[in-house]
């Protein structure tokens, strides 16, 4: 028996269980929009996998439909019960934590192992992380906007890029954790980003309205980004245009 996932519904179970369990805890303003988002970036990250592997199947080595599929309904899913700036690095560790219980099953232990390892690496290129860590001042906690996290950021990084270099079977450092450099990751930013109630906008659209709805301490972060934002969105969007 070979390796097989979480179905959409089996995550719906979860989610909802989830959100009951945590009762008053729960840190979602909207839990129905939120378990939204979720299953639409999964369902996005998916569907442009399989698009992309029609046109271009040399590229599978680099990315699996299934693999995005359920990153997607977990990419930001620490934020239901903790106020966290890093979320991506918190959702990342839950998944190494809890997945074998909960996200594959079938296979070697190794394989469910080395699938986990994969998700978790998608994770954390997630819109500005590398921007609210300080850039390439981190761990200088004076260069980030959230300074009283910065030391369990740095213990989360140093906990992921071993778990990464294992898989790897070669050293991982901070700045291959937080940039989408993996065609993989960049597929996974692209459903998330320009993702709006399940429609697919431009990045540029999206990043523009991101400015102008978020608050502006956060605007200077948001257009350092911009160039790598754009160039992992364009990536995706010029192999989609091909499919």
């Amino acid at each position: 028996m070979g390796l097989e996932f979480l179905t959409e519904k089996e995550f719906i179970d979860f989610f909802d269980a989830t959100i009951e369990d945590l009762g008053n805890n729960c840190k979602l303003k909207s839990t129905k929009g939120f378990k939204q988002h979720l299953l639409d970036t999964g369902r996005i990250s998916h569907e442009s996998a399989l698009d992309i592997l029609e046109q271009h199947p040399s590229l599978a080595p680099q990315i699996n439909p299934e693999i995005l599929r359920v990153t997607g309904y977990f990419h930001d899913i620490s934020k239901a019960w903790e106020k966290d700036p890093f979320h991506e690095l918190d959702s990342a560790r839950y998944i190494l934590a809890n997945g074998s219980k909960l996200i594959v099953r079938g296979g070697t232990t190794m394989e469910q192992k080395d699938a986990l390892t994969a998700m978790a690496m998608i994770m954390p290129p997630d819109f500005i992380l590398h921007e609210q860590l300080g850039g390439a001042d981190f761990p200088d906690e004076s260069a980030s906007p959230h300074p009283a996290h910065i030391g369990q950021a740095q213990a989360d990084l140093i906990y992921l890029t071993r778990q990464f270099a294992s898989l790897l079977k070669r050293s991982v450092d901070f700045q291959e954790v937080v940039f989408p450099y993996r065609l993989d990751q960049r597929i996974s930013l692209y459903a998330d980003l320009t993702n709006v109630m399940g429609k697919r906008l431009t990045v540029e659209k999206r990043v523009e309205d991101i400015i102008a709805r978020w608050p502006a301490e956060v605007t200077p972060l948001i257009k350092a980004a911009k160039p790598r934002l754009y160039v992992a969105a364009h990536s995706v969007q010029e192999l989609l245009s091909e499919a």
